[in-house]
């Protein structure tokens, strides 16, 4: 029979109990060894059988018990309290020393153990294990008898869980340890956190995060871009603007256009000089518009700005097996480009020729040398899904512009500023 619990129970709610689904059996824990100075007695009561009378209920079965004394458990896991005079340190120790023997072996498990969605899975668990280092399953088995079946719900990843199990049986930290991943992590810090692990528990996933995830993120906060919401716009001053050393990167046909448009209204003589126009080889239509947007711009500037030709990563109509070679090819030539210039800014809107020299912006980036900022610029005609540069790019540059309102309530990163050309 299987029994839902009230709203109003002190059980987890998200806890279901099945009474005796397999014969059950006496619990083995008196083999214990006991070999402190100071005890006195057993840490619980012996083992004893509970058998329902003829007069009894249907639903009554005979059941065995351990008399363990869940009154006596400290609030929270301050494992200097004692159950019967005994420390639980003391007992969680020895518990450990048998854990490999318990550890899911159904012929001297207290209960079996289901977790939703985790089919084809059961565990065979014991009372005492888990009552001295769970909140959460002290809580459960103040209502499930011995034999009873329980099946829980976990918040995240149960896959996860069996892991946790075979911790708190054995008590191996270093085993523990070393099933955790930078993607797994979070998943099972929920879990410990839901179950009401002891402290050593949090502590074994607490060092991880110190020793793996933070080390990884502290690279990643100086690599990564900070957005424009962490740095508030400087009122101009009346100081003359520096010059900014602007890589504008061109693709063929409709990007070369709202480039030239993006880039019109902008301070060329003065601020955003000098330029470098990056086309791809036999892209002859955009160099021609170089030299006929600098000619018309620049006036008596005319040495601001060099044209740099990149090959294609990928042709149209080429092989994909090809492709990996023209692609480490761009790569090879973006790395003389961006080393050779060192540009204080890289301006894009979506051509694929835009990748390879994002990607390399970032060596310098990494190394310490120069912060490239990269700005990238949506095109115009992206209105219900970003092209697959701003996917790849999205969470990789400092200002991620776009030019209709669905984007910025889409992607929390992307700014709207109307349209741009």
């Amino acid at each position: 029979m299987t029994s839902t619990i009230s709203q109003n129970s002190p059980f987890p709610p998200n806890a279901v109990y099945q009474q005796n689904s397999y014969p059950s059996q006496t619990s083995s824990y008196s083999q214990i060894p006991r070999n402190s100075p100071y005890q006195h007695q057993q840490y619980h009561s012996p083992v004893k059988q509970e058998y329902s009378s003829s007069s009894s209920s249907p639903s009554s079965v005979s059941s065995a018990s351990a008399s363990f004394p869940l009154g006596t458990l400290p609030p929270s896991f301050d494992h200097s309290h004692l159950i019967d005079g005994i420390p639980v340190s003391y007992i969680l120790e020895k518990l450990h020393l048998l854990g490999p023997t318990y550890y899911n072996n159904r012929q001297t498990a207290y209960a079996e153990l289901l977790i939703n969605s985790l089919p084809n899975t059961t565990f065979y668990v014991h009372k005492e294990y888990l009552i001295l280092q769970s909140i959460f399953f002290r809580q459960v088995f103040e209502r499930v008898k011995n034999g009873d079946c329980i099946t829980i719900t976990l918040p995240a990843a149960p896959e996860t869980f069996q892991p946790i199990l075979e911790y708190l049986y054995t008590g191996d930290d270093d085993k523990w340890y070393s099933t955790m991943t930078i993607e797994n992590w979070s998943n099972i810090y929920k879990n410990v956190q839901f179950l009401g692990l002891c402290t050593e528990a949090k502590a074994v996933c607490l060092a991880f995060y110190e020793h793996e995830i933070e080390p990884t993120l502290h690279r990643l906060f100086h690599t990564l871009p900070r957005r424009h919401k962490d740095n508030p716009i400087v009122p101009p001053s009346n100081r003359p603007k520096p010059s900014i050393k602007t890589c504008i990167i061109l693709g063929s046909g409709g990007h070369t256009m709202e480039m030239f448009q993006l880039i019109e209204g902008l301070d060329l003589k003065t601020v955003y000089r000098p330029r470098i126009y990056v086309v791809t080889d036999n892209d002859y239509l955009s160099l021609q518009k170089v030299v006929e947007f600098e000619n018309r711009k620049s006036g008596d500037h005319h040495n601001d700005h060099v044209v740099k030709m990149i090959p294609r990563s990928r042709q149209v109509g080429q092989s994909w097996l090809t492709t990996p070679f023209s692609v480490l090819k761009a790569l090879i030539k973006c790395i003389s480009l961006i080393f050779g210039e060192l540009p204080d800014l890289i301006i894009c809107n979506g051509p694929g020729s835009c990748i390879p020299v994002c990607v390399i912006s970032y060596i310098p980036r990494i190394l310490g040398i120069k912060w490239i900022k990269l700005i990238y610029v949506e095109s115009f005609a992206r209105v219900k899904t970003l092209s697959l540069s701003g996917k790849l790019l999205y969470i990789f540059v400092d200002r991620f512009l776009v030019q209709w309102p669905y984007f910025a309530e889409k992607y929390p990163n992307a700014e709207y500023k109307g349209l741009l050309v």
